[in-house]
């Protein structure tokens, strides 16, 4: 994963043919840093709330003609390949797997307030008979 975050911002931090900065601004308010920068971890549940900013980047790339794409330099072409990629990628699985078993979108889970904090429990008494 890490390589791909970096290839994405090193790809998309320059100016480009095309326009990265709703993908770039997408990853970098949900991809998390680990071990001090050495690996990389994307929230789903973020990208997820932000379900429509993801699709209108998939818009946008879509919208490439061939012609277009073509008369970019190589680095630029693979700077747009790498980004699409990951970009759909994020997407594809979901519907595949959606398709096979007939889910359908569902809310996310709402914990009711204090549940984050776990019970205290004493070992140290005996259990209250039944």
């Amino acid at each position: 994963m890490r390589w791909i975050v970096v290839a994405v911002l090193l790809f998309s931090s320059g100016a480009n043919a095309f326009e990265h900065a709703g993908w770039d601004a997408l990853l970098k308010r949900h991809v998390v840093l680990l071990e001090g920068g050495k690996a990389s971890q994307l929230d789903y549940a973020g990208v997820a709330a932000e379900r429509e900013a993801l699709r209108a980047y998939l818009s946008s790339v879509s919208a490439v003609r061939e012609a277009e794409f073509d008369a970019w330099p190589k680095p630029e072409q693979m700077a747009f390949l790498i980004n699409a990629y990951n970009a759909y990628i994020r997407t594809f699985p979901q519907k595949i797997t959606a398709a096979v078993t007939g889910a359908k979108p569902r809310a996310y889970y709402d914990a009711p307030a204090g549940s984050d904090v776990a019970p205290t429990v004493d070992f140290s008494k005996p259990a209250a008979p039944k």
